[in-house]
């Protein structure tokens, strides 16, 4: 759904502060946590139509895959890589999951973390890089979901992305 209204509202500190740390929790932004709890309220309450809920959101279309990849995070001047796997992707960005009992650790420094992804494309010879930043964080019982968009990524990059995702 396009969000193209602004509503401001008035509530205790305690709530905000809990709201805050619920917020911080999931990785989200206070008004993304906000937006999620109204519309899943809407939802279960049957006030939105299924078609407002069901509509998509991102730019680019997203294909499922099952691709290995590799993250690289820097935190200083120190580097660390972690395997991970690529579930979804689009020209946009990704969703990929990291196993349970990984040792990836999230460095966000205030912010949502940024970080390297690298992976190869079926039947392709290159290694793909992309510079990402997350969106988006959950944990299931399987392991660490991660949503992320690309920034600037490198034109040879996305064409090559392009042609696989076409």
């Amino acid at each position: 759904m396009k969000k193209d209204n602004v509503y401001c509202l008035r509530m205790s500190t305690a709530v905000r502060n809990a709201l805050k740390r619920e917020a911080e929790k999931e990785r989200r932004s206070l008004s993304s946590l906000l937006d999620k709890i109204i519309v899943d309220y809407l939802d279960r309450n049957g006030v939105l139509p299924d078609v407002l809920l069901d509509a998509e959101q991102r730019r680019f279309p997203r294909t499922q895959v099952n691709l290995p990849a590799r993250v690289t995070v820097f935190n200083g001047s120190e580097r660390k890589d972690y395997p991970c796997v690529i579930l979804e992707i689009s020209l946009g960005g990704v969703l990929l999951t990291y196993s349970r009992g990984s040792d990836v650790q999230v460095i966000a420094n205030g912010r949502l973390p940024a970080f390297d992804l690298s992976f190869q494309i079926p039947q392709g010879k290159d290694e793909l890089h992309f510079r990402c930043r997350v969106r988006h964080m959950s944990e299931d019982g399987s392991g660490l979901k991660v949503g992320a968009m690309f920034e600037e990524p490198a034109e040879e990059d996305l064409t090559k992305l392009e042609a696989y995702l076409s």
